[in-house]
């Protein structure tokens, strides 16, 4: 599955990156699975890193449609906005937990489908 996430305040793609910022779990979600995403502040940038206050992310879904093969669809989060249906629940020094169901999380319509990666 194609799923891009961005945090807020942080980019995640950088050249200088080594570290794995996120892992995903399970690794091949389907739409209606729970997918849970553990994002370690401590890795990457460090942009985040020690950083006390909330945390939010971006996230869309590239559909490879005819129309824009590289188009971002049922984008959730809004820049700037603290929106609680995007907010990292805390659970621990440096680690944020967000855990969807994609289907219901981007608002899919039951016969729609999402790629595999």
């Amino acid at each position: 599955m194609r799923i891009f996430l961005s945090l807020y305040l942080v980019l995640l793609y950088s050249p200088f990156l080594y570290a794995q910022l996120l892992t995903v779990s399970p690794a091949r979600p389907a739409p209606d699975d729970t997918i849970a995403i553990i994002f370690d502040a401590s890795k990457g940038n460090q942009a985040l890193k020690d950083y006390s206050g909330e945390v939010y992310l971006h996230a869309g879904l590239i559909l490879g449609t005819a129309d824009d093969p590289n188009g971002w669809r049922h984008v959730q989060g809004k820049w700037g906005t603290a929106d609680p249906r995007t907010r990292l629940k805390r659970i621990g020094p440096n680690k944020f937990r967000f855990s969807f169901q994609p289907r219901a999380f981007f608002g899919l319509d039951s016969g729609q489908t999402i790629p595999s990666c």
